[in-house]
């Protein structure tokens, strides 16, 4: 992931915390009176962006000018200790919701076919299954159930035992995806409620059980 994307203070467009966009897009609503920057290391800090070799500690030292979209050193009175704590949880909270998108994008990936549009294929062929389910397994117009009467004939089963496999299946993968969800739902929910860096350690080994009691991770 590239650490482009910025959370800052909305009164003193302080730098709160850097990360990718993903994390950042759902940290205003974990962290109030933040607001995000998308690809501030663009178009003045494309070779050398000097943030990315900071330590987090030292991001509240830097404010954002979105009109010429640079970095520069903020005044002493600025920095109070009030923004490096809200900076302290933002970066606990960031490095949470990056581990959980991740975790939850490679438990997904069991479900990716890896071919172009094959999720759409996979729709089809569901919609295509419940409507000859509907109909009594009777296909009538082959032209109407063409991803049926394919698999039937190459998996050498019959019309009804290829549709019910390929319902089951969609079925199977529509209640993971669920599960996931709300898997991501609740956890992210604990992020936003959080409101010191050492709940927000806490909640990462929470997640660590549950997505392994869960059979997710």
């Amino acid at each position: 992931m590239s650490k482009n994307s910025a959370l800052l203070d909305i009164e003193t467009h302080s730098l709160l915390t850097l990360d990718d966009p993903g994390v950042i897009n759902f940290l205003p609503e974990a962290i109030p009176g933040s607001y995000r920057a998308s690809y501030v290391n663009s178009p003045n800090y494309l070779e050398d962006f000097f943030i990315l070799s900071l330590k987090p500690a030292e991001y509240p030292q830097w404010m954002w000018s979105a009109l010429d979209r640079t970095f520069f050193e903020a005044a002493p009175h600025i920095q109070t200790e009030e923004i490096r704590r809200r900076s302290r949880l933002a970066h606990a909270k960031a490095r949470a919701t990056g581990f959980i998108i991740r975790s939850i994008n490679i438990a997904r990936m069991s479900l990716y076919a890896g071919t172009t549009f094959q999720e759409t294929v996979y729709l089809e062929k569901k919609n295509e299954a419940q409507k000859l389910k509907d109909n009594g397994y009777m296909v009538g117009d082959p032209l109407d159930f063409p991803y049926i009467v394919r698999y039937a004939d190459h998996a050498k089963l019959s019309i009804k035992d290829a549709t019910d496999a390929i319902l089951s299946k969609a079925r199977s993968d529509t209640q993971f995806l669920a599960k996931t969800e709300d898997f991501r739902i609740r956890h992210f929910d604990s992020i936003k409620k959080a409101t010191t860096p050492e709940e927000v350690n806490a909640l990462e080994e929470d997640f660590w059980r549950d997505g392994y009691y869960s059979g997710i991770l």
